[in-house]
Parts: structure tokens; C-alpha cells; sequence
């Protein structure tokens, strides 16, 4: 009786130990939830939300949805103005108290470039404004966001990382909208 017993404390010691090793295996290949990717970010593994463009170092316990956040505009340094019928580069100048070859460079053009209506143009910098590292500069490169792009993809497809291009535009966050002109160089 002793015997039988003892063989029995065993397998119940065996089960729970082979019960606690497999939790043990199951907890570490941890499935990412859907509508997340995993990315290689500074040489660390990390979760980007491929709806919003978020990224986490932490795995996602839940599925992927877009933040409702409220609209926030984001700081925009520049001065525009939307070409209207009749205008010229001279009377948009005058307006804004500026020289033409400031338009041109600020909008990287030159005097072979044409004006249309509804183009709009840089005319200026708000106070304290900046000029993007080489925005005046003949080889500057822009992105316009479109639909289903985030940051990552966007720097994916100039090669550089997420901190450059959002540094490159003065972004604080990773929120981009559809339409937005982005400075890729």
C-alpha cells in the first residue's frame, strides 16, 4: 500500500511539473496581436502599429486600432499664400513685403518655374521660424502623405530612420495627415 502510494505522489508531482513546463514554453512564444509588425528600431526589436505608424518596445497585448485623438494642428513655421487669377510673383512680393528671389528660394524654384492658380507658395517664416536644413538648397526632396502611409513607410522608402525624417520636419509625434508635404533631404 506504502508502495502504491508513493507511485502515485510521483505522477502527481510528474504532471504538475510537466504542466509548469509547458506554461513556461507557451508564455514565451507570445503570438503579435493583429495589426502589428515587428520591427528591428536602433538595434532593438519593436512593435509598429501598421494603422497609426506607433511604435512600442513593449508587445502589444491587444489588437491594432486607430488613437481617436483630438486634431491638433501641427506647427507649421511657414508663410503661405494660394496663387489667385491675375496674380503675379511681383504683386505677391509686394504684398508681403518681400523680394522675388526670396519666393524662389524659399520655394526652391527659379525663374523658369510658372505660377498657377490655386498653387500655394512660401512667402515667408512666422517669428522665430526656421528654414528645414537644406531648404533652399536646389537638391531638397519632398513627400506628399498619401492614404495608408505612416512614418515608418515613408522612411522606408528614402532610407532613413523615423527620428531623421521626423527631425528633418520638426515633428514631435508620429501623426502625419494625407496631403502633407514632408522634407525627405
Amino acid at each position: 500500500m506504502y508502495n502504491l502510494h508513493k507511485k502515485m505522489i510521483k505522477k502527481i508531482l510528474f504532471f504538475f511539473s510537466l504542466l509548469l513546463f509547458s506554461s513556461t514554453i507557451y508564455a514565451q512564444k507570445s503570438k503579435i496581436p493583429e495589426g502589428f509588425d515587428k520591427i528591428i528600431l536602433d538595434g532593438k526589436v519593436a512593435y509598429m502599429n501598421s494603422i497609426t505608424g506607433e511604435v512600442t518596445y513593449n508587445l502589444p497585448k491587444t489588437r491594432a486600432t486607430k488613437n481617436i485623438q483630438k486634431k491638433t494642428k501641427e506647427y507649421n513655421p511657414f508663410i503661405t499664400h494660394t496663387v489667385k487669377k491675375g496674380e503675379t510673383l511681383y504683386r505677391i512680393a509686394r504684398k508681403y513685403n518681400i523680394s522675388i528671389q526670396d519666393i524662389y528660394k524659399y520655394n526652391n524654384a527659379d525663374a523658369d518655374d510658372h505660377l498657377y492658380i490655386g498653387q500655394e507658395i512660401i512667402v515667408g517664416l512666422e517669428k522665430n521660424g526656421k528654414i528645414p536644413l537644406n531648404f533652399s538648397s536646389k537638391n531638397a526632396t519632398f513627400h506628399i502623405v498619401k492614404p495608408n502611409e505612416n512614418l515608418y513607410r515613408i522612411s522606408l522608402k528614402y532610407n532613413l530612420t523615423v527620428l531623421k525624417l521626423k527631425k528633418l520636419n520638426q515633428l514631435k509625434t508620429n501623426s502625419i495627415n494625407i496631403g502633407q508635404k514632408l522634407l525627405i533631404r
